[in-house]
């Protein structure tokens, strides 16, 4: 009862709770085995809100961002999901988003670089549009976070990581 397992996956968890039946021969009384998923989500003092409905608020977000230039929602879904994605690995290994984001700004305008910035097209603008904008877009995702008291799954591991006295 004093025992509390961690492990990577679901499937780790399953393979050790059958190990043990077959070690014991048949049922017993297992330690508390969780996955990393479910001790974190416990743990986290913010509500995680669900993936589906975070893809919403980055689309909220987006709307408000571009206005009347934004694409609809099946175009956004095609790249917000990617980007959703991107946020969270930003969050899982501890980055600095505001430099990180600054970084990829500077190499993607050295990538499209030219002498003449009247001859870019407009499609090269537009892609220069879009990693400015995404500074922005995490921002506001994070404002909306706050709003709700609420965190992403990835932003409650950073939480931990960053504060871990928190949770004892």
């Amino acid at each position: 009862r004093d025992l509390h397992v961690i492990l990577p996956s679901e499937r780790a968890k399953r393979y050790l709770l059958n190990a043990l039946f077959r070690q014991n021969k048949g049922p017993m009384l297992a330690p508390n085995i969780q996955t990393i998923d479910q001790w974190v989500t416990e743990l986290s003092p913010k509500k995680i809100v669900h993936p589906t409905r975070v893809l919403l608020m980055l689309f909220e977000v987006y709307q408000e961002v571009l206005g009347a230039e934004a694409q609809p929602f099946e175009e956004f879904l095609s790249w917000g999901t990617i980007l959703l994605s991107d946020f969270d690995d930003v969050d899982r290994y501890l980055v600095n988003e505001e430099q990180l984001y600054k970084n990829l700004a500077s190499i993607k305008a050295l990538e499209s670089w030219q002498i003449d910035e009247e001859s870019y097209s407009a499609s090269q603008k537009k892609f220069m549009l879009f990693w400015e904008l995404i500074p922005q877009l995490h921002e506001g995702l994070q404002q909306r976070f706050k709003a709700l008291k609420g965190c992403s799954k990835a932003q409650a591991y950073r939480q931990l990581a960053e504060n871990p006295t928190q949770y004892l």
